[in-house]
């Protein structure tokens, strides 16, 4: 079934996807909240749901208790529901672009007929009438004129093929969106399975060439890619191409040669010289960057960060010599001064001219602590022929003094050993142990980030 059979605007089917969530009841209030309507319009929407698919065995149960909550055993006709190409439009804003992209879609070869737009978007002639006519006034009030043409009933743009394409790119990408990057979302702006088609032929020209591109920009090249052909199979080229564009980089140009010759081979047309030219000038407006390049640099560091940290374990093993105290074991204190340490050497920085009020509190407070500093300061030295700023050696300072601590708190608590298990990205996974490991010092040992899906492997290292 489509979603147009059910006749469900896109806010219905957002309270479908909130009682799915919840599997179980939902105030009305809640859902009101989250949709940003009141409590009678979610009623009403409920009413109109049950209504539109209640021949389909799929009802929404209602309790002036508990609010409201999914029944349903089909889940073939849920996702055909929830995941359907088609959207009726339901906001005036999500109107204005709906209305605005079949606008544009359409020239004067193929214009679009002003009655089914009508029947399309449910609005009477008044409605349709002044929504036009706003996006007429924006398209005229644009730098690259944009006209909209009507005659016997049909309605179509005129302006550059340049600027159509890059309007209706903007337009179909919509970011209000939290799922933006699903492409679920763009595959009804577009015939059969073009969109996919896209996709792939942009992914293979990234792998054949070692290249990488973020998500968000796969899928507005994807994009931009999909309506190239559809305007090229309807027989309108470019005329020209902007002027002042970006110097098309190395990597743009390897990957644009490479989708237009997987393009030709696929789709078997020729791809003309300034399509090519205007794809490789998109290309040039998203990042793309050698995966090569990227281990290259990613080992480079790795390398440098062994070499500081070999540099490091051999200060602190002359320190455990000198003043008797081993912290060749504590990995934070050796993380940490790694990373400051390469960071000095790799800026070449100096000795400041100013008196850090920290050192000499540190100086006073913790003098055996200064010494190790000052013992370390003399080996940096002699390595590297570089005198440590008054900033740098009290951070060294706080650094010994944390890690002496650490070991002193760890004399005196049992060992627990607590394993974080997180869904997050690298950098919020990152943080968290950071905010962890100063909140919970040396009270257990933390170990991980662990991904959801290893529960069982972790439960056999940090059993319950």
């Amino acid at each position: 079934m489509s979603m147009k059979v059910f006749q469900i605007t896109s806010r219905q089917k957002k309270i479908v996807k909130i009682l799915l969530r919840e599997n179980g009841w939902v105030k009305g209030s809640d859902i009101a909240k989250e949709t940003d309507t009141t409590v009678r319009t979610v009623r009403s929407d409920v009413a109109a749901i049950n209504t539109a698919i209640f021949d389909h065995k799929f009802l929404i149960e209602s309790s002036r208790q508990y609010g409201y909550r999914l029944q349903t055993n089909d889940m073939e006709l849920l996702n055909q529901i929830l995941f359907d190409e088609t959207d009726i439009p339901n906001t005036s804003d999500e109107r204005m672009r709906y209305l605005s992209i079949k606008l544009l879609q359409a020239d004067v070869s193929h214009p679009v007929d002003i009655q089914k737009l009508e029947e399309e978007l449910f609005v009477g002639e008044a409605t349709l009438e002044h929504d036009i006519n706003k996006i007429k006034n924006i398209l005229k009030n644009r730098k690259e004129l944009f006209l909209v043409q009507r005659k016997s009933g049909k309605i179509w743009t005129e302006g550059t093929e340049e600027s159509r394409r890059y309007l209706l790119k903007d337009l179909i990408i919509d970011k209000s969106n939290p799922d933006y990057l699903m492409l679920n979302n763009y595959r009804k702006f577009f015939s059969g399975s073009l969109l996919d088609e896209c996709v792939d032929c942009l992914m293979e020209s990234l792998s054949l060439n070692e290249k990488k591109m973020s998500d968000e920009d796969i899928l507005r090249t994807s994009i931009y890619l999909a309506i190239k052909i559809w305007r090229l199979n309807q027989g309108c080229i470019l005329d020209n191409i902007r002027e002042n564009q970006l110097i098309p980089s190395k990597e743009a140009e390897e990957v644009g040669t490479s989708i237009a010759n997987i393009l030709e081979r696929d789709k078997n047309f020729v791809i003309p010289i300034i399509e090519r030219e205007s794809l490789i000038h998109q290309l040039s407006l998203v990042k793309v960057s050698s995966i090569k390049d990227e281990n290259i640099e990613n080992k480079t560091e790795t390398e440098s960060y062994k070499y500081f940290l070999a540099i490091i374990d051999v200060f602190l093993q002359e320190i455990f010599m000198n003043f008797g105290i081993n912290l060749t074991k504590d990995e934070e204190l050796r993380a940490g001064l790694t990373m400051h340490i390469t960071y000095i050497v790799k800026n070449r920085k100096r000795v400041s001219k100013n008196s850090s009020p920290i050192l000499q509190y540190l100086k006073t407070e913790y003098p055996y602590v200064f010494d190790m500093s000052l013992y370390m300061n003399h080996c940096f030295q002699d390595l590297f022929n570089i005198e440590l700023t008054e900033d740098d050696f009290g951070y060294i300072t706080a650094h010994l003094g944390a890690a002496i601590e650490r070991q002193e708190n760890s004399r005196n608590i049992e060992e627990m050993t607590v394993a974080l298990i997180s869904n997050n990205k690298q950098s919020a996974n990152a943080f968290l142990v950071s905010r962890i490991k100063s909140e919970f010092e040396g009270r257990f040992k933390l170990i991980g980030p662990y991904s959801i899906y290893s529960i069982q492997e972790v439960e056999k290292i940090c059993p319950m």
